[in-house]
């Protein structure tokens, strides 16, 4: 069953704040851990608490452990793609997720056994068409190398002890590249990517027996509607997007914590 929250839900509980994450116990399967872009920090949400039981932002990661009443424990990093660019600096600078999963994920994994949430893909293609198709240093990213990046980032989890089930593999959001002034040039480039890479994730997930939830998918049945789903840039979703995305995670997950 589907679960719609209300936007109205970001000032409900006034004004506390949440504090520190708290020390994840061994075998504690109330906590959901995601691991992301920008996407998963919260840009284009109105609020977003990141962390703690019953969080009460507005993004897509607030919103479904709220639901299942998960604690929160945010690891969105701004700017991050899953693989690495040839040249790190024509990727903004920042650390693949290929390149620090073994201190950014896998200490919550393995004992701690969380709810494991991975989404990756949209800065992938941004960086590939960002300066023209195949202008920053990303010459070498196909499907391929992003379904063996994803591979070996699950497997890498499971081994040390996190059990498949409790691993989600999320596509890219369905991203409205024609708003974004520059993107806009190399739209069809851009969904092209998308495409490729979220058909890779789902290609990792079979391999390696994770969970694939389509959020592109999902989403395909409201980008049309009446309310807009997209923040001004046209790559981030607003408060509504993100209750999408919300959505698609909880018609995979289905009624019940994982």
């Amino acid at each position: 069953m589907l679960f719609v929250l209300s936007i109205a839900l970001c000032c409900a509980t006034g004004s506390a704040q949440p504090g520190p994450p708290r020390p994840v116990a061994p075998g504690d399967r109330s906590t959901a851990v995601f691991f992301g872009d920008s996407i998963t920090y919260g840009l284009g949400a109105t609020s977003c608490s990141r962390s703690g039981l019953a969080p009460t932002g507005t993004c897509w990661t607030d919103r479904v452990a709220r639901h299942y009443d998960l604690y929160e424990v945010n690891k969105g990093t701004g700017g991050q793609l899953l693989e690495t660019c040839a040249v790190r600096a024509d990727c903004l600078g920042i650390p693949s997720a290929l390149e620090s999963y073994s201190k950014a994920i896998l200490p919550y994994c393995g004992a701690n056994a969380n709810n494991v949430f991975i989404a990756f893909g949209t800065n992938d293609a941004t960086m590939m068409v960002r300066n023209g198709p195949q202008a920053t240093g990303t010459e070498s990213f196909t499907g391929a190398t992003f379904t063996a990046a994803l591979t070996t980032i699950v497997q890498a989890c499971e081994s040390s002890g996190t059990p498949p089930k409790h691993l989600w593999l999320l596509s890219t959001p369905l991203e409205n590249a024609g708003l974004t002034e520059a993107l806009s040039a190399h739209a069809a480039y851009f969904q092209a990517l998308l495409t490729m890479f979220n058909a890779a994730t789902a290609r990792a997930a079979a391999a390696t027996g994770a969970n694939f939830v389509s959020v592109a998918a999902y989403e395909a049945n409201y980008v049309n509607g009446p309310l807009p789903i997209w923040d001004d840039d046209g790559i981030h979703p607003n408060d509504y997007g993100n209750e999408l995305v919300a959505n698609a995670v909880a018609a995979s997950l289905g009624p019940r914590s994982p």
